[in-house]
């Protein structure tokens, strides 16, 4: 039979253990990518003047890359207010992380406005109907590892 005190220190010895496992077993390479975003930002200018485009939100969809070469979650929508000097930051997961690397196809979401009374929002028309919607949308996309400048082209509606 086992002493009292043999049982307690074997008891210790074991919960001392599995706390060592349990911090080594978050220790040592990032498991991003497939799912690490990196930082993403830009500028959405009119390719007729080279204006500011000074509302909306700019939207990436996930394409491909390693997340859905991987099998892992591939369901990335990453987004970004658009600022009054065109600018962006996209988010995924928290406010201005960026994307994980990937190909992505890129749109842009209207504003909308109030309607009349009684009337539904609508749309405002900020840019051309193919870079409103994700099925129609021509823009393209690519973040790669590291710090991402992604400028953005579209033509007035």
């Amino acid at each position: 039979m086992m002493s009292r005190s043999f049982r307690r220190a074997r008891g210790l010895l074991v919960g001392a253990l599995g706390a060592t496992l349990t911090v080594l077993s978050g220790c040592g390479e990032d498991v991003g990518p497939p799912d690490k975003p990196y930082p993403v930002r830009g500028k959405v200018t009119y390719k007729e003047d080279g204006s500011p485009v000074t509302e909306g939100t700019i939207w990436f969809i996930y394409e491909s890359g390693p997340a859905k070469e991987s099998g892992g979650f591939s369901n990335y929508e990453p987004r970004g207010q658009i600022q009054s000097d065109g600018s962006y930051q996209l988010s995924t997961a928290g406010e201005n992380d960026g994307a994980p690397i990937g190909t992505y196809k890129v749109y842009i979401q209207q504003p909308t406005i109030e309607g009349a009374e009684g009337q539904p929002e609508q749309e405002k028309n900020i840019v051309k109907e193919p870079y409103r919607k994700r099925e129609t949308t021509p823009l393209t996309a690519e973040v790669k590892s590291g710090s991402n400048t992604i400028d953005i082209q579209v033509e007035k509606p």
